[in-house]
């Protein structure tokens, strides 16, 4: 098995900031449920979802395997 780097560090490297870019989509999203386009929950699993993107790997995961942080 080759381990892939985390979304993060490839980020970093190219200079994108990922807090940045948590901040930012946080706020898109934010702003689309106080606009009605997506229900609060919604906005919840979004977040949530590109969170634990971010912070996966490069390379495809199953969710059985376990990687060391």
């Amino acid at each position: 098995v080759i381990p892939g780097d985390r979304v993060t560090d490839v980020l970093s490297r190219v200079q994108y900031s990922p807090s940045e870019l948590v901040k930012t989509v946080k706020t898109a999203i934010d702003q689309q449920v106080r606009k009605g386009g997506i229900k609060p929950k919604e906005g919840v699993g979004l977040i949530d979802f590109y969170e634990e993107t971010i912070h996966g790997y490069t390379y495809l995961q199953t969710p059985d395997v376990k990687r060391e942080a």
